[in-house]
């Protein structure tokens, strides 16, 4: 039944018509499961140059492989997730102590993300889409301002993380009390209180990609002391 359901789904995602199911079922259902087959042996082959796993891929391979993996995702309506887990994890770790103090990556912008924000950091032209964390410079602040003073937790500040970095999220340019581009997921509910607020990343442009400086729940106010 997954796989009936994967095709049903997916003639439904690319809008296929109605009739073609009622009047040939069978050829219906076939067509739909091959489609999905190629489809899913193209992602495959395209990840394979995005996170190639112990061989040498060049960066300009890497960084094309990259663009046609999120633009043939989204016409096949894959939402790809811009975060990597194990960078979110190295995350939690580190603002829960666990850290090892290196430099990580964190994830990667869409190329549209990535082109606004060395825009708007006058940066025009760069290449990497990658995202880095550096532990003296992200957790020292995050671990004082979000866990500390607004009494969030480490696995919350990940969560935030992840949704300012989702592949629909806005780029917008530096506030006058900032220097850096602002990535942004708009209108996040919060599971605790049921509030709505913006999940904020600056970012910094640097030689390799970009730094996030700081996570933002943009309107989300201190949790409240336990008593």
């Amino acid at each position: 039944m997954g796989l009936l359901a994967d095709a049903f789904s997916y003639g439904n995602g690319l809008k296929r018509k109605v009739n073609g199911l009622l009047s040939d079922p069978m050829g219906t259902i076939e067509r739909g499961v091959t489609r999905l087959g190629e489809d899913q042996n193209k992602l495959l082959a395209l990840m394979k140059d995005v996170m190639p796993a112990g061989r040498y891929v060049a960066p300009e391979v890497r960084k094309n492989a990259l663009k046609e993996l999120a633009d043939y995702g989204s016409q096949v309506g894959i939402a790809l997730m811009a975060i990597d887990p194990k960078g979110q994890k190295r995350l939690v770790d580190g603002l829960s102590g666990k850290g090892d103090g290196e430099r990580y990556r964190l994830g990667d912008l869409k190329p549209a993300q990535a082109a606004d924000a060395y825009n708007f950091s006058g940066k025009s032209g760069g290449e990497s889409m990658d995202v880095f964390v550096s532990p003296n410079i992200l957790e020292s602040h995050v671990s004082k301002t979000r866990i500390g003073d607004n009494r969030f937790n480490a696995n919350e500040v990940g969560l935030f993380a992840k949704q300012a970095m989702r592949p629909d999220s806005v780029v917008l340019p530096p506030a006058k009390t900032s220097d850096y581009p602002l990535l942004r997921s708009q209108r996040v509910i919060d599971p605790v209180t049921g509030m709505t607020y913006n999940a904020e990343m600056p970012l910094k442009a640097v030689d390799d990609g970009f730094e996030a400086i700081s996570i933002i729940p943009q309107g989300l106010p201190a949790r409240k002391k336990p008593r």
